[in-house]
C-alpha cells in the first residue's frame, strides 16, 4: 500500500466515523426513518470495518462482486445523469423561484446557478457542475434540487470510478432531499437507481413506482420508464 492509498483510506475512515454519528443525529431528529437509518447504519458499519482491517493489514480492501447485469445498470445510470441534468435545465431556464437569493459578488439567482450547474453537467464538466450546486447549497442547504441533482452526478461519478465514499455522500444527499419534499418525482427516481446499484431491486421498484405515482413531466416519466425498461430480465 503506497503513502497516497494509506491516506485515501485514512479520510474515508474519518468520514465513515462522520457519517455514523451524522446518522444517529438524523434518527434522534426524526429526519430518517428506521428502515433506511437500518440499511445506511449497516452499509457504514461494514465498510468502517473493511477500510480499518485494510489499514491494520496493509493490504487494500478487494472491490465488492457486482450483480450479473449491473454492470448495465452502471452505464444506464451514468446516461440518466445527463437526462438529469437537461430536466434541470428545461425547469429552471428563464425561471427564479419565490424566495430566490443572491449569491457571489455577480448578482445570480439560485434558479440561474441550477440552471448552469446543469449546463455543466450536460457538458461532462462534472466538478464544476458540483461546485455550483455548492453555491447554491452555501446559500441554501435546503435547496431540493440542488441536493437532488448533486446526489445525481455523486452516484454517477461513483459508479464510473469505483468510488464507494462518493456513493455514500450520494445517499445522504438524496435522503435530505426526500426528508424535504417527499413526493419529489425526481428524488424518489434517484433514490430507486441508487438501490438498483446497491443490488436491492425491491427497494429500487418501489421507488420507481413512487415517482411514477407522484405526476412526473413528461420527460421525467420517459427516463423512468426507459430505465426500467433497459435493466428488465437482467
Amino acid at each position: 500500500m503506497t503513502p497516497d492509498e494509506l491516506a485515501a483510506l485514512e479520510e474515508e475512515q474519518r468520514f465513515l466515523r462522520r457519517s455514523l454519528d451524522d446518522l444517529e443525529r438524523e434518527r434522534a431528529a426524526g429526519d430518517i426513518d428506521e428502515v433506511d437509518h437500518a440499511a445506511l447504519r449497516d452499509d457504514y458499519e461494514r465498510r468502517l470495518a473493511s477500510v480499518t482491517a485494510a489499514m491494520a493489514s496493509g493490504a487494500l480492501p478487494a472491490a465488492p462482486p457486482r450483480r450479473r447485469g449491473r454492470t448495465f445498470a452502471v452505464a444506464a445510470v451514468v446516461a440518466v445523469a445527463a437526462v438529469g441534468a437537461g430536466l434541470a435545465v428545461a425547469a429552471n431556464a428563464g425561471s427564479r423561484k419565490p424566495g430566490d437569493t443572491i449569491t457571489g459578488e455577480v448578482p445570480v439567482t439560485s434558479s440561474e446557478l441550477l440552471t448552469e450547474a446543469a449546463r455543466l453537467a450536460q457538458s461532462g464538466r462534472i466538478v464544476e457542475a458540483l461546485e455550483t450546486y455548492d453555491q447554491v447549497l452555501e446559500s441554501n442547504p435546503d435547496d431540493v434540487e440542488a441536493l437532488g441533482e448533486k446526489g445525481l452526478l455523486l452516484l454517477s461519478a461513483a459508479q464510473a470510478a469505483d468510488r464507494p465514499v462518493l456513493r455514500t455522500e450520494a445517499r445522504e444527499l438524496l435522503d435530505r432531499a426526500l426528508a424535504l419534499d417527499p413526493d419529489n418525482p425526481r428524488t424518489l427516481f434517484y433514490l430507486g437507481l441508487w438501490h438498483d446499484l446497491d443490488g436491492d431491486d425491491e427497494a429500487a421498484e418501489a421507488r420507481f413506482q413512487e415517482a411514477l405515482a407522484n405526476d412526473p413531466p413528461p420527460e421525467l416519466r420517459r427516463a423512468i420508464e426507459g430505465f426500467r425498461e433497459s435493466t428488465a430480465g437482467r
